[in-house]
Formats: structure tokens, C-alpha cells, sequence
């Protein structure tokens, strides 16, 4: 009995083998068929650039000439930034400088009240009063002659 079903598998498994033999040469005849594939290289051209689409179309070259041209001003815009940042720290260096300076008079005090047509500051000097040296004897002085002059006392 398992003889029989040991021959009866084998004889199975010829039977798909014969099939499978069967789909292979169909499969090999439809390729002989078709024309055979020659493989060649093709260089394929490079899409074009922008600059060249823009030429075909003038709604886009006008945007692209816009772009340029906002980014030239974008370029000299921070071109001019980077001077005036310089500037303003040169300035603030001079700023410093000048706060160092000691006045020139001591009994003197600048008091800043507005600008004037060129933007400089303008400073009225203002003196303090001094305590007077005068000797007393020089005011009797100056007194008794006046009182000889006028005749009257005072």
C-alpha cells in the first residue's frame, strides 16, 4: 500500500512537471515573436533653463527681471546698511571720546538748548558767581566819595 501511494505522488508530480514544461514553451514561442529589444543609449537633452522659458513667455520674463532686480536692490540695500552701521559706531566711539574731555573752565556750565542749522549743538556758557576778594576798606572808600560828591549821607 505504500508502494502504491509512493507511485501514485511520483506519477502526480510528473504531471505538474509536464504542465509546467508545457507553460515554459508557450512563454518561449510569444518572445520569439516579439521583435527583439535592442537596448541603445540615448543622450537626452538637458531641460532647458529658466532664462530660456522665459524668453517663450513674457509674463515670466517679466517676473524674472523683477527678481533680479529686487535682488540687486537687496544687495546694495545691505551694502548701504553695513556703512551706516560703521558710521553710527564711529560716531559712538567720538561720542565717547568727547565725554572724556575735561571743560576748559570750571566756573563755566554749558547748558544745550537746541540745534542749530548745520545739527550741531547750541551752548550758551553761563558763569558762575565767585565769592568777591574786594578788601572792606575799598567799599568805605568808594562810599565817603560819594557821600563828598552828592552831599548827601547815606
Amino acid at each position: 500500500m505504500t508502494n502504491y501511494k509512493a507511485k501514485e505522488t511520483i506519477k502526480t508530480i510528473w504531471e505538474r512537471y509536464a504542465r509546467t514544461l508545457k507553460l515554459l514553451d508557450k512563454a518561449l514561442d510569444e518572445l520569439d515573436k516579439k521583435p527583439k529589444e535592442v537596448i541603445v543609449e540615448v543622450e537626452k537633452p538637458l531641460p532647458p533653463t529658466l532664462e530660456e522659458v522665459a524668453n517663450t513667455n513674457e509674463t515670466l520674463r517679466k517676473q524674472l527681471d523683477d527678481l533680479i532686480e529686487w535682488r540687486l536692490r537687496a544687495k546694495i540695500h545691505k551694502a548701504e546698511n553695513e556703512k551706516v552701521k560703521e558710521e553710527v559706531e564711529k560716531l559712538k566711539k567720538e561720542i565717547e571720546k568727547l565725554k572724556e574731555i575735561p571743560p576748559m573752565d570750571k566756573h563755566v556750565e554749558n547748558q544745550v538748548l537746541d540745534k542749530d542749522y548745520w545739527g550741531r549743538f547750541k551752548i550758551i556758557p553761563t558763569v558762575k558767581a565767585k565769592p568777591s576778594k574786594k578788601i572792606i576798606a575799598q567799599d568805605e572808600y568808594v562810599k565817603n566819595l560819594t557821600k563828598k560828591q552828592s552831599d548827601n549821607k547815606i
